[in-house]
């Protein structure tokens, strides 16, 4: 968990799931 591939696709294509865990892929970016 925490790959580049996914960060990107979620930024890339909004999706539903990504509404509802916004800060899931904020958290990811700034560690990685």
């Amino acid at each position: 968990m925490g790959t580049p591939a996914l960060c990107f696709r979620v930024i890339t294509a909004p999706t539903p799931t990504s509404h509802q865990s916004p800060p899931d892929t904020e958290r990811q970016g700034g560690a990685r």
